[in-house]
């Protein structure tokens, strides 16, 4: 073979070996057939066991394949097609501090801050009607040296009454709400009630045609006795029984 023939043979082998190179770098960069591609284009056999299923159709819109990587957490928190309905919660309104709501209740009973009326005074010899067939009166007064034995009690000129409670009716009274009290002077201040000597406290009860007696004995001094008040609370609806006048300065008066 001559030196051109085997120029020409080499020239021929490079041409073929540069197409083959050609082709191959051609191939590689040629892009592969998709999964849903071959989903669509192939034949679809249904899975065994499932007689009434129908391959899919070209162009239908079947769910893709799940990628290949990890499942996705949903991030959102709230509920989601499948969750049952949660109803929603109606909360309340605050009331309006001008409302109705904050009104005050509407008193249904009446508060009575005044003292209890004081019937006409009776002097000291008379009985008072305090009730229907119940009557008190002042038996006796007697001019004593008060023993202080209570909280609040000072020891000093004192004032011994007894005061007698007669019932004519014939049922029991209750001298449960009984209150005895003593003004002293012209200017009728309150005297303090002292425990002796000689206190007694009225029984519970009046028995229907009985009489009873109580003995209180109140502070007040020589200069307070020529103008004294006793007064007599048979019951919280009744009016207060009064007796007044002067009392012993000395010994005992009937």
């Amino acid at each position: 073979m001559s030196r051109g023939q085997r120029a020409a043979g080499a020239a021929a082998l490079i041409t073929v070996l540069g197409l083959t190179g050609w082709g191959v770098a051609a191939g590689s960069l040629a892009p592969e057939p998709t999964t849903r591609s071959a989903q669509i284009e192939g034949p679809s056999s249904a899975p065994s066991g499932a007689s009434g299923s129908a391959p899919a159709e070209p162009g239908s819109e079947a769910d893709p394949p799940a990628p290949n990587g990890p499942a996705s957490t949903p991030t959102s928190s709230g509920p989601t097609s499948s969750d049952p309905e949660v109803p929603a919660t109606e909360v309340p309104a605050a009331p309006d501090p001008g409302s109705d709501a904050f009104a005050p209740p509407t008193a249904t009973g009446k508060i009575i801050d005044e003292p209890p009326p004081v019937a006409t005074p009776q002097t000291f010899d008379e009985p008072a009607d305090v009730a229907e067939g119940v009557a008190a009166r002042v038996a006796a007064m007697k001019a004593v040296d008060g023993e202080a034995r209570g909280i609040g009690e000072v020891d000093g000129p004192a004032v011994q009454f007894t005061l007698e409670i007669t019932n004519s009716t014939t049922e029991s009274v209750s001298l449960a709400e009984a209150v005895v009290n003593v003004e002293a002077g012209t200017d009728r201040s309150p005297a303090g009630q002292l425990s002796g000597p000689g206190a007694t406290a009225f029984p519970a009860d009046v028995a229907p045609g009985q009489t009873v007696s109580g003995v209180f004995v109140f502070q007040i001094p020589p200069e307070q006795r020529t103008a004294v008040r006793v007064l007599f609370h048979y019951q919280a609806v009744s009016p207060v029984a009064a007796f007044e006048g002067p009392v012993p300065l000395q010994g005992e008066a009937p």
